[in-house]
């Protein structure tokens, strides 16, 4: 950003998203991490109701949306290679990015059923819309313009996000 006087500033702003549905719920369930009486030592991972969240956050000073084990600090950064960590064996790896021609997708699940992959612009448009094997591979981005991309990973209930950059 620039203003009137030519003072120019830049900044990054970095978004975690985290799924907290709670899976194979008959009635729409999520996570919450709740210390009562803001004891952190007490805090425990509940499913509830999300019209029960606003009454969480009002009687209890710690509360958190999702599992009280799950936090964007669990995703290590390796040569701007993202890697969520996983207690299950479903990750996905998108290298090199950024990138100025294409991506790599690399995949690592401990089950077979296949993978799906779409990849959407800030916008929310879809540019890929495709399955693929467990513990395959993807090559794509080839022929996007520069731009920011988000993929999306799921097999099942399990789901990585991961943004990458196309120079």
């Amino acid at each position: 950003m620039t203003n009137k006087n030519g003072c120019a500033s830049t900044c990054t702003i970095t978004v975690c998203v985290t799924d907290i549905r709670v899976p194979g719920s008959h009635v729409q369930l999520v996570y919450a991490c709740v210390a009562p009486f803001g004891n952190a030592s007490f805090a425990k991972t509940s499913p509830v109701s999300p019209l029960t969240i606003p009454l969480l956050f009002r009687f209890n000073s710690i509360v958190k949306l999702g599992k009280c084990s799950e936090s964007c600090d669990l995703i290590t950064k390796n040569n701007n290679e993202a890697v969520p960590e996983t207690t299950d064996n479903f990750a996905a790896k998108v290298f090199p990015n950024p990138s100025s021609q294409s991506f790599t997708l690399q995949l690592r699940s401990d089950k077979y059923d296949n993978v799906h992959i779409k990849v959407m612009d800030l916008q929310g448009r879809i540019l890929l819309n495709r399955s693929i094997i467990a513990r395959g591979s993807l090559s794509f981005g080839h022929n996007f313009p520069a731009g920011i991309y988000i993929v999306e990973v799921s097999q099942g209930n399990r789901r990585d996000l991961i943004r990458v950059v196309k120079q």
